[in-house]
Order: structure tokens, then C-alpha cells, then sequence
């Protein structure tokens, strides 16, 4: 079985400079797009909805639903 490394170097090879040239374009900007991801994903705060949890009527919670802003935007 062929890995996938080697169909991409084969599939590679064969095509002219100047094309190989715009893979490794497409590739440097998949690479920097990926690690800016990572990045923004590691950085981001978690969702204030989600400390109403999965089922907020069993904590008396009723009208969340309507009222969401209010529990989550209020201050301690």
C-alpha cells in the first residue's frame, strides 16, 4: 500500500517548477492558517452559556431560555 506522503511526491514530480512552486505556496499558507488556529483556539475564553450547564431548570433555572443575558452577564 501506498502512503500518502509518497502519492503526494509522486503526483508532484511529475508536474512542471513553476507549479511544484504553487503547492509549496498552498502548503507554507495551509501550515501558518493551521497553526493560527491552534493558537485562537488555545487562547479563547470558554462560553459564559455554558456555566448554566446542560439542564438549568434542575438548578431552578426556569426562564433561561428567556433570560439568558441575565445570568450570564451579571456581576458576583
Amino acid at each position: 500500500m501506498v502512503s500518502l506522503t509518497q502519492s503526494l511526491l509522486e503526483k508532484l514530480q511529475t508536474l512542471p517548477t513553476d507549479k511544484q512552486q504553487e503547492i509549496l505556496d498552498f502548503a507554507e499558507f495551509l501550515c501558518q492558517r493551521f497553526q493560527q488556529s491552534k493558537e485562537t483556539q488555545s487562547s479563547s475564553k470558554p462560553d459564559p452559556i455554558w456555566d448554566l450547564g446542560s439542564e438549568p431548570i434542575k438548578f431552578g433555572i426556569n426562564d433561561a431560555a428567556e433570560n439568558h443575558d441575565s445570568y450570564i452577564y451579571t456581576s458576583d
